[in-house]
């Protein structure tokens, strides 16, 4: 028999919206937040103008919001993360993705954001 691998879409499905975004909206204060995003705002139109590729934007970002230097300098930032991921899950792809693993299929998450912002929700989910 073969095996059925099914495979859910991280940001803007199995989320509602995306990882990297809410991990820069919560590593800082409102306000610099924002001020953040302005700043990036020279990025994001030279991604969209394929000036700049997926990768560069997501470094600049994380770069811009010391995400990275988060993850080293909690003592449980994946409970910090996942606890921010799990108040966004879409509820309606998270009841599929249950269905699926009942059903013995093997669950897999595509993403294109960095692995330290999306592995502690794969463990979480039991997925890979």
């Amino acid at each position: 028999m073969k095996e059925l691998i099914v495979v859910f879409d991280v940001d803007g499905t199995l989320l509602n919206s995306d990882c990297l975004l809410i991990a820069a909206k919560n590593s800082t204060s409102l306000d610099e937040f924002l001020l953040g995003l302005f700043y990036c705002l020279p990025w994001f139109i030279s991604w969209k103008l394929e000036l700049m590729n997926d990768g560069r934007l997501k470094e600049k970002v994380l770069s811009k919001f010391k995400i990275c230097e988060l993850f080293n300098s909690l003592d449980d930032y994946n409970s910090w993360i996942l606890n921010l991921l799990k108040n966004d899950l879409n509820q309606e792809a998270l009841k599929a993705l249950i269905r699926h693993q009942d059903l013995g299929h093997r669950v897999l998450l595509c993403t294109a954001s960095p692995r330290i912002l999306i592995e502690p929700l794969a463990n979480y989910l039991n997925v890979e």
